[in-house]
């Protein structure tokens, strides 16, 4: 296996050379994406670096993050989106963006119009969770235990596996939910749930993009990496801006 992964990249390279020895930038890119968020930020990233390389076709695949894993060191994906760094000798990774995860609530809950609450307070509060395996979820539980709270204490009234659906279900006035601010900024916007400050929590998730350090990369490669490491603090600020745009087209 080694020895025909040799030779199909050698036979990739070549092909590369040939399409772009005129100084262009053609090619595909594939990238494995295992964070809700980068969802949301993966497409308007790809929007901006196909607007400055058009020839480039690009696909995304969502994947678990064992699977992206996986698929770098077998090199079957060019890139990765992973909520935390890949700690592998043959993988390396630059942040991409930081997340950071908010309290939703319902518009007609009572905290709607309250400005802050206590991490205490939302044990009593009926609670939508997605799965323990999701990063993002154990990222926010690490942060509830300094703070003295037990996660397990919470009122989980309803979990999910999809961090889509559980933003539904606090939209439906189900329960209440810690979630990305990137995919709660459409539904703030319109008001379909209301944000509420936690005292003292502040619980981000830095998001990596991640490639193999001894793949030989193609320009395609080499300039969505260099792509990124310019422009990423724009595009995360243009996403939130673009999200939460909700003025009739």
């Amino acid at each position: 296996m080694p020895l025909a992964r040799e030779v199909l990249n050698a036979a990739r390279l070549f092909e590369d050379a040939l399409v772009n020895a005129n100084g262009n930038v053609v090619g595909d890119l594939v990238i494995g994406c295992s964070t809700t968020s980068g969802r949301y930020f993966i497409p308007n990233l790809l929007a901006a670096f196909q607007h400055d390389f058009p020839q480039v076709r690009t696909r995304v695949s969502l994947m678990s993050r064992q699977s992206v894993v996986e698929r770098l060191l077998d090199q079957t994906i060019n890139l990765g989106v992973v909520g935390r760094p890949v700690e592998h000798r043959e993988i390396e990774s630059q942040p991409l963006y930081e997340d950071h995860l908010i309290l939703i609530v319902p518009a007609e809950h009572p905290w709607a119009n309250v400005k802050q609450v206590r991490p205490a307070d939302v044990l009593a509060q009926p609670f939508i969770s997605r799965e323990n395996s999701s990063g993002t979820y154990q990222a926010l539980f690490d942060s509830m235990r300094q703070k003295g709270v037990d996660p397990d204490q919470l009122n989980v009234v309803m979990e999910l596996g999809d961090a889509e659906a559980v933003e539904m279900a606090v939209e439906k006035g189900i329960g209440i939910t810690f979630i990305s601010e990137y995919m709660a900024a459409r539904s703030l916007a319109l008001g379909r749930v209301k944000k509420v400050a936690v005292e003292g929590f502040n619980v981000t998730q830095k998001i990596h993009l991640c490639r193999h350090v001894a793949r030989t990369f193609t320009r395609v490669e080499t300039k969505f990496w260099e792509f990124m490491q310019a422009h990423r603090e724009e595009l995360s600020r243009e996403l939130l801006y673009n999200l939460a745009d909700v003025t009739p087209s």
